[in-house]
């Protein structure tokens, strides 16, 4: 149990260190100190660089333009790094639980009295392990807890991992919430509804067909997940 308890806090720990470090970022980086150089050597040939080559290709508005190839391979490993990361976590708290296949161990987290529906250790260990990557993510340690971006990728995919059916739900309020009002109210009505769905999904039961099973466990990790998006995003200008 003791071994158990200091490899889930190590891992948590580990997670929000590794999930701070800004993959994306270090790439649009090494991307800009590309552009920087080659429009210095073609400043030497021809003249002054055209700053607007290097801020977009002449593009006016800078939320019209689609993703670059850089900014879409960052966004795919943060979200594999996050998703590892909570994988990494359930195998080691598993690994570190010699006992867990004996009848007389306590698999279930300390959540437990509060339902039947429960998650074993790793599981737990699993569920908040992601969470703090993603909040790593969010704010990185490593540039002084401020991040460029909305950077909601690794939190969806850590919903589809772990709550694809509040995830659908949160995607359906997105919609709706598009079409009665504008951005924020999308992300307010995805909030509620992905919160609504993991708390309805523990009282009523709800089967487990992927994911975890839906328990007082989960309705607080959807929670506190949907506190994380709202401080990131309805505070921030939202494009419309």
């Amino acid at each position: 149990m003791r071994t158990s308890a200091v490899v889930t806090c190590a891992c948590w720990v580990g997670a929000w260190l590794l999930g701070s470090v800004p993959i994306g970022h270090l790439l649009e980086r090494s991307r800009l100190r590309r552009d920087l150089r080659k429009l210095e050597r073609g400043r030497r040939r021809s003249g002054p660089p055209d700053l607007r080559a290097l801020l977009g290709g002449g593009v006016v508005d800078p939320s019209a333009a689609l993703p670059t190839a850089t900014e879409l391979l960052g966004a795919a490993l943060d979200t594999a790094k996050v998703l590892g990361l909570a994988a990494a976590a359930l195998v080691l708290v598993h690994h570190a639980s010699p006992g867990a296949r004996r009848a007389d161990f306590p698999s279930a987290s300390a959540m437990g009295f509060l339902a039947a529906q429960v998650l074993t250790f790793w599981q737990s260990a699993s569920l908040w392990a992601g969470l703090a990557a993603g909040a790593g993510h969010l704010w990185p340690v490593w540039l002084g807890f401020r991040s460029g971006g909305q950077a909601q990728a690794p939190l969806m995919a850590l919903a589809v991992r772990f709550t694809p059916l509040a995830f659908v739900v949160a995607v359906a309020g997105y919609l709706l919430g598009r079409v009665l009002g504008g951005p924020r109210v999308a992300v307010a009505a995805s909030l509620v509804g992905f919160v609504g769905c993991a708390w309805a999904g523990w009282v009523w039961a709800f089967p487990r067909w992927w994911g975890f099973t839906y328990g007082p466990e989960v309705a607080v990790w959807a929670g506190v997940m949907a506190a994380m998006v709202a401080a990131r995003n309805l505070r921030a200008p939202l494009p419309g």
